[in-house]
């Protein structure tokens, strides 16, 4: 019983009519002989009594099941009408309910607004008040959301402490200062609950505007959630405008198509020679991200990792790159290949585990494995960056530094992390040789780099005449398309000389 009445008001009724419905059909089979009695007699089936009151309870108890199962996945579903009760214990839909919702507003041609938000501070509240007070505040935000929306629209709960609130016919503005006063209200609730600090919550609104999808509404909805958590507790971003929206509706479609391609078989790797910029010998090359569309358009990395970030889908694209590389080393002894590296999976503890576990399973290529990240990409925890770093060198995989020169901490990188292989950053290569402040650049960065014993690649190797001037610096490595464009697979194999070690 404790069970059940943690239930949705909705779902426990659901459960409760199916289960009066059995007790009633069970009284009635027990107690109906000459129902029974009657029934053989028209079938003439030979069954005494008691085998057709197990017949019929064999059908009572399949009904209830039936039942019972279509109410519980009516909830699942958010099948009810607006303001109802719906399928989770705080009395809101879900986000099944809000897509569908969404599909009917735009199908009838409405406007409206859809409000994301996140409660602040949930985890805290649960590890210092305990997970019942917690769920108390959810209960009473729930509650305050649903009082707030009674007359203008209707309130979901997305995930944990993420909700929706969709306002049909409500201009992104007013949904702006709804917000805003929905703020204010929430401020008594914290101390409803028994906790004397202010509730506040992060929101992000967009417009729902005919001709858009259900799915890229909710999309950008998150999207703009995200952005609005990183300025802080309590921030509510103002709503986009049509540049805005037009923008975000481009990566929502770009988040979506990536989703689908790491499922689909749509992504796959191109190749970039890294060469010896004396000889013009292959050394390594770097393998680069594409998406193939349906239309069988490709389309490189740029394109869509904004997209990537902003949906966090960096970690499962590194995973799905990494995975292609140790294929690639394994069947071509001959390579040696860099991949790039996020700042996502370098600022994810799990992922960084991750990437250990599958290198040491594949230890018999890491030594030809180069993982190349940018300055940028370690901001946080450089202990636990470099610890790891030294982790991975220990199964003999190699590190490269891109872009060193683009930032300013591009000194204390190098001092601080342990890499072999450092990228000066194409904005000081490309015209080098008519730009005497770039030259001084590169010569210093060569210059430091051979002192502490790593080798050089310089990016952006564009024409003869900035390949001769790096060679006479004494840079050992290029890249460029003067060098060689990226490639298939097979093409760049065709092109290695077959002593490449």
């Amino acid at each position: 019983m404790k069970r059940l009445s943690s239930l949705s008001p909705a779902t426990r009724k659901a459960a409760l009519t199916s289960l009066v419905y059995l007790c009633v059909s069970l009284v009635w089979i027990w107690g109906s002989d000459r129902v029974a009695d009657r029934w053989l007699d028209t079938v003439g089936l030979g069954w005494n009594v008691q085998t057709v009151k197990g017949f019929l309870f064999v059908i009572a108890t399949a009904v209830f099941l039936f039942l019972l199962s279509r109410n519980l996945a009516d909830q699942a579903a958010g099948s009810q009408p607006a303001g109802s009760a719906a399928d989770n214990a705080f009395g809101l839909g879900g986000r099944s309910g809000l897509i569908r919702r969404l599909g009917d507003l735009l199908a009838d041609g409405r406007e409206g607004t859809l409000m994301v938000l996140d409660v602040d501070g949930m985890r805290l509240a649960n590890d210092s008040l305990g997970h019942d007070a917690g769920d108390a505040l959810m209960q009473s935000v729930a509650a305050a959301l649903i009082s707030c929306t009674r007359t203008q629209g209707t309130a979901f709960r997305l995930d944990g402490d993420e909700f929706a609130l969709l306002l049909p016919g409500v201009p992104t503005q007013e949904g702006y200062e709804l917000a805003l006063q929905m703020q204010r209200w929430l401020g008594s609730v914290g101390r409803a609950a028994g906790r004397r600090s202010r509730v506040s919550f992060c929101a992000g609104l967009v417009p729902v505007v005919p001709g858009m999808e259900p799915q890229d509404v909710l999309l950008i909805g998150q999207l703009l959630l995200r952005r609005a958590q990183q300025g802080g507790q309590g921030r509510i971003l103002p709503p986009p405008d049509d540049d805005e929206l037009a923008a975000l509706q481009a990566v929502a479609r770009w988040g979506k198509r990536l989703t689908a391609a790491l499922r689909g078989g749509c992504l796959f790797l191109e190749y970039q020679p890294v060469v010896d910029l004396q000889c013009g010998r292959t050394a390594y090359a770097e393998a680069l991200l594409r998406l193939r569309d349906e239309d069988g358009e490709m389309h490189p990395a740029g394109v869509f990792l904004s997209a990537a970030e902003e949906f966090r889908l960096m970690p499962e694209v590194d995973r799905w790159c990494l995975e292609q590389i140790i294929a690639v080393l394994r069947g071509h002894p001959e390579l040696n290949l860099f991949m790039n590296l996020s700042g996502q999976s370098l600022r994810d503890p799990d992922q960084r585990r991750w990437i250990a576990r599958r290198v040491q399973r594949a230890q018999d290529v890491a030594d030809r494995l180069t993982l190349e990240i940018t300055e940028t990409a370690w901001a946080g925890d450089a202990e636990a960056l470099r610890a790891w770093m030294n982790e991975m060198r220990a199964l003999g995989c190699r590190f490269a530094l891109d872009d060193l020169g683009h930032g300013f901490s591009s000194l204390a990188a190098l001092a601080n992390l342990p890499v072999n292989v450092v990228k000066i950053d194409g904005s000081f290569v490309v015209g080098l040789a008519r730009n005497p402040a770039n030259r001084s650049v590169v010569e210093a960065i060569n210059r430091l780099a051979r002192d502490l014993g790593l080798q050089v690649v310089a990016e952006w190797v564009e024409d003869e005449d900035t390949r001769c001037q790096l060679c006479e610096i004494g840079v050992e490595l290029g890249q460029g398309f003067h060098l060689g464009r990226p490639k298939p697979l097979s093409a760049l194999l065709s092109t290695l000389n077959p002593a490449v070690q």
